[in-house]
């Protein structure tokens, strides 16, 4: 038989919250990071377009 020690249920509250908190950071960094690339892809393609109308 194996034990598994947890800590008290007030620690494990912390813990998820703090999960919680971490875990909506990464969610907002992704976000971000998508919309930055929009941009990027965005501003690529008018410079081409306008390179090759230029043309």
């Amino acid at each position: 038989m194996t034990l598994i020690f947890t800590p008290p249920l007030a620690e494990q509250k912390r813990i998820v919250e703090k999960c919680d908190r971490l875990m909506s950071l990464c969610d907002t960094l992704v976000e971000a990071k998508l919309k930055q690339g929009r941009d990027s892809s965005e501003k690529l393609m008018e410079v081409a377009a306008k390179q090759i109308l230029a043309s």
